[in-house]
């Protein structure tokens, strides 16, 4: 049997049956697989834990996010400082690339060359860059729409 709701999420059953608006014995259901979890609870679970979230996302994707996953190859290490690392390295390469673009001068099918492998680094980047704001954000247990809220607020009044 996997690891029940509750003890992934590290709390009582009571308190994620108040957090997803659910009697506790639900929860107890769904804890020793005897009823799933709704699908309209998704969100909130996700909101509660990033790694939660990605298993989520995997199950709706067909297996997509584990995919991503591939890129750090066999065993990924979600911890922020180990993320930190990655993205470091990715935002590495990326400079790299950009850097090879705009100081050659070259024939517009090998810079069309060029910038496809840009992009593709692009891509690289901001996936990592999801997946650590995710291990931050649960780490230090900030919730991730309320600093987009924040941040929009601060562009707004021209503070950002």
């Amino acid at each position: 049997m996997a690891m029940s709701l509750s003890k992934r999420l590290n709390m009582p059953q009571k308190e994620v049956a108040v957090r997803l608006n659910m009697s506790r014995s639900a929860v107890a259901m769904i804890d020793t697989e005897k009823r799933k979890l709704p699908e309209d609870r998704e969100p909130i679970i996700a909101r509660m834990s990033f790694k939660m979230a990605i298993e989520i996302a995997n199950q709706r994707t067909g297996g997509y996010i584990s995919s991503l996953f591939d890129t750090f190859g066999e065993d990924v290490d979600l911890h922020p400082s180990a993320l930190k690392e990655r993205l470091l390295i990715e935002m590495k390469e990326l400079y790299t690339k950009l850097e090879a673009l705009t100081l050659t001068r070259m024939n517009p099918l090998k810079k069309k060359e060029l910038v496809t492998d840009l992009l593709m680094e692009i891509e690289d980047v901001e996936e990592v860059i999801h997946v650590v704001k995710g291990s931050y954000a649960e780490e230090f247990g900030i919730d991730l729409v309320e600093v987009s809220k924040r941040r929009k607020e601060l562009i707004r009044n021209g503070e950002r």
